[in-house]
Parts: C-alpha cells; sequence; structure tokens
C-alpha cells in the first residue's frame, strides 16, 4: 500500500500530510462517512484522500490546513465555535482561498512549488 506524505508547519507544530485512499480515511477515523480528508490535531497529521483529483486534493488540503488553523490557535475555543459552524466556516474559506488562488495564478506557483520540493527527494 503506497502513502506518499509531506509536512506542513501549522503554528509551531509539523503535520504530516498523508496521500491514502477513502477506505483507509474511514478506517484510521473509524466512521462508514464518506470523507475526503480530515486532520487529527493529537497525532499532528492530516489524511487526504489519493483518489481525489490534483485539484480535489489541494482543495481538501487548504480545507484541512483551515481546520489545523483554527485548533492551533484556539478559535475555536476563544469564539465559542462549535464543529457544525466550524465546518461551514472552515469549508466557506477554503472554497474562497482556492479561488483567490486559481484567479490569481497562485495555485500553478503552489503547485510548480511542490514539485520542486518532491523532487528534491523531501517528500517521501
Amino acid at each position: 500500500k503506497e502513502v506518499s506524505m509531506t509536512v506542513v508547519k501549522i503554528g509551531i507544530h509539523d503535520y504530516t500530510i498523508n496521500y491514502v485512499s477513502e477506505h483507509e480515511i474511514g478506517r484510521i477515523k473509524d466512521t462508514n462517512v464518506r470523507l475526503d480528508g480530515f486532520i487529527n490535531h493529537e497525532r499532528k497529521e492530516i489524511y487526504i484522500n489519493k483518489d481525489l483529483t490534483e485539484k480535489g486534493q489541494q482543495e481538501t488540503l487548504i480545507h484541512e490546513v483551515l481546520h489545523g488553523i483554527i485548533g492551533e490557535w484556539n478559535i475555536d475555543k476563544n469564539l465559542n465555535i462549535n464543529e457544525e459552524l466550524e465546518e461551514k466556516l472552515v469549508t466557506t474559506l477554503a472554497k474562497g482561498l482556492v479561488q483567490v488562488l486559481e484567479q490569481s495564478n497562485l495555485m500553478d506557483t503552489l503547485k510548480d512549488s511542490e514539485s520542486d520540493f518532491i523532487r528534491n527527494g523531501q517528500r517521501q
């Protein structure tokens, strides 16, 4: 079973990004609910469905990183945001951020940067 990984820094923590199958996401999260990805704050891990399109993986990664930011800076606790509201907030912000990145041609720049990162052997 091939798992490709890289790391993203959120706050002071390094989060390992794991690209795994949808089935593996469900097994790890212990759910039958279909998920494109999820973040485990305690283990500092992000899981992304490797079977999504490249754009889908990028959007899901941004979504999960936003959850990470909310958790790392205790935004949910400081603003008394429940899980349902956090999910709505993150989904909306992620869609908006992806649109800004795409319309500003920054998504391609990020993709090229990630490719350089992978080519340089940083991604396992």
